[in-house]
């Protein structure tokens, strides 16, 4: 499935993010934040895991991208959302966690109950974890999870 409306939605709708990218892991996103000179907020659109229904026997269902009669699947996506803060004033962590607090709601209600185009489930949240801040204190981590269905024709 492609995250680029999910991307694009969070840039629009959530003024409090300065940047929202893509991310392969948590190692990458981490490289990029850590690198930026100045402190901010950062979210990095990573993906988790596609599942598909079975499917035993065509279905006839009608492609309606292009009308064709094809074999529907129910496709399960899983993603994240990387929540990263950075600033260098505070060794503790508190500063930066105090700024992941602030962007957590509106991300949740920008993205909860929406659904992306080509998607007939709505997002939702499934749970959210921290990740840590890096060994100076200074950047630190949120994960939320968030999942959604389509219909993938083969």
């Amino acid at each position: 499935m492609d995250l680029t409306p999910i991307v694009d939605r969070l840039k629009s709708q959530v003024s409090a993010l300065k940047r929202v990218k893509f991310a392969i892991g948590i190692g990458a996103a981490l490289e990029d934040a850590y690198s930026q000179q100045r402190g901010d907020l950062w979210v990095y659109i990573m993906p988790l895991s596609e599942r598909f229904a079975t499917v035993k026997e065509g279905t006839g269902e009608i492609d309606p991208t292009d009308g064709q009669e094809k074999t529907r699947q129910l496709g399960q996506v899983q993603f994240s959302a990387l929540v990263i803060a950075k600033n260098v004033r505070d060794k503790r962590g508190k500063a930066s966690t105090d700024e992941l607090n602030v962007v957590l709601k509106p991300l949740r209600a920008c993205l909860m109950g929406w659904a992306p185009p080509g998607c007939h489930t709505p997002i939702e949240l499934q749970g959210g974890s921290n990740k840590g801040s890096t060994g100076d204190g200074r950047v630190n981590v949120w994960q939320e999870d968030f999942s959604t269905a389509y219909d993938e024709f083969n």
